[in-house]
């Protein structure tokens, strides 16, 4: 069934295979980190995974880095892309690990 036109098909969450299905909050971080790179991506016009890969972003919420160095420990985040977009990717990470508390 074809999405009606001006309507958003809401975005698959669904676990790659062997992953273990997220949480609900997990759900919902995953969404914003999502949602971030989009934005930064259009805003920078290259394509979302030029950002950050979907598996990137998946390990970013299994894993709740809290700082650079933990970020650096991401597969698919090096130097560059920390120092470009990790105060960024770690706010929105701080604040899903906050509001569980």
């Amino acid at each position: 069934m074809a999405t009606p036109p001006g309507r958003k098909r809401p975005r698959r969450t669904k676990s790659p295979a062997g992953a273990a299905p997220l949480s609900e909050a997990d759900e919902k971080l995953l969404n914003a980190l999502y949602a971030r790179r989009k934005w930064l991506a259009g805003k920078q016009n290259v394509p979302a995974f030029m950002v950050f890969s979907d598996a990137t972003l998946r390990e970013m919420v299994e894993k709740k880095p809290l700082s650079l160095d933990e970020l650096l420990n991401i597969s698919g985040v090096g130097e560059k892309k920390a120092a470009r977009y990790g105060t960024t990717f770690l706010r929105i990470i701080e604040d899903a690990v906050e509001n569980r508390e």
